[in-house]
């Protein structure tokens, strides 16, 4: 299975691959073709396509990799237009917006790029769904796809916290949240970790992803509270890593104080089980 386009009968032509991912505004470089796109609750997340001219039949994939309520908006280059326009987002009450969303993209080499909404892939919690995936399709000369067929399963998992839960070690690792795919691929690992930090200059909450079976780290980020005032904030991560057959995914905590917590729900407002969670989706 792969994500990235096919070269045509004409073949030869140098056709971009890149897989960035990205938790702030971000404008598409030469050598992108995937962008997987993180936003934090109501945050418009920009981001800024390459010009259309002397791009001819180039073709972008923008994925919000988020359960946020945030929007993922795709901005024209200078003049250039977006089906007619001046963008083209998912999110919003025109085109409400889950996570996996999708925005694809085709320059018609001149001034304009043709974008198509894509539906999402859901997540199972169960661990059993098998939605469908459609990758990157051919362009016809009339601009209709073709070559339909390319459908594959993807695999999907999600697991949420269920309860606060507070750093037991200062400054050691404990197991926050754990996924056990049925199958070894390449997969697209996202979620976040809402930590609450306490009333202390300089505490900090760390997060770390690791595959248990390779024994190996494959992501880290953390918060830092830098005034002495109780400061709640949400930790995303985005990666693609490789698993073997016996790997599990783990999402682990630490921070600067038993008082770090890694918190279920919003500490205002909240509803459900959804301030802290880990995902992973099949991709190849």
């Amino acid at each position: 299975m792969s994500l990235f386009p096919e070269i045509g009968p004409g073949g030869g032509a140098s056709i971009p691959t890149g897989v960035q991912a990205t938790s702030v505004d971000y404008a598409i470089a030469a050598a992108d073709y995937l962008i997987l796109a993180t936003t934090i609750n109501s945050v418009t997340r920009i981001i800024t396509l390459p010009a259309a001219a002397g791009n001819a039949g180039r073709r972008l994939r923008i994925v919000k990799v988020d359960n946020s309520n945030g929007l993922v908006r795709a901005v024209r280059a200078g003049a250039d237009t977006i089906n007619g326009t001046t963008l083209f987002q998912i999110g919003g009450s025109t085109v409400p917006s889950t996570q996996w969303d999708t925005i694809d993209l085709v320059s018609d080499g001149v001034s304009n790029w043709t974008a198509v909404h894509g539906a999402a892939l859901p997540v199972g919690l169960d661990n059993t769904n098998l939605p469908t995936f459609l990758g990157p399709q051919a362009i016809g000369a009339n601009g209709v796809a073709s070559d339909s067929g390319h459908q594959h399963a993807a695999l999907t998992f999600n697991a949420k916290l269920a309860s606060d839960t507070t750093v037991v070690t200062t400054n050691t690792f404990q197991a926050l949240l754990t996924l056990s795919p049925a199958a070894a691929g390449v997969y697209l690992i996202s979620g976040m970790v809402s930590f609450s930090l306490p009333a202390t200059a300089g505490a900090y909450g760390q997060l770390k992803i690791r595959l248990t079976n390779q024994a190996i780290d494959i992501a880290s980020a953390e918060n830092q509270n830098v005034a002495a005032a109780t400061e709640v904030a949400a930790v995303p991560f985005t990666v693609i890593a490789t698993l073997l057959a016996a790997d599990t995914i783990q999402l682990l905590i630490t921070g600067s104080s038993v008082a770090v917590t890694a918190k279920a729900t919003l500490h205002v407002n909240g509803v459900g089980n959804n301030a802290t969670q880990l995902s992973a989706v099949q991709i190849g």
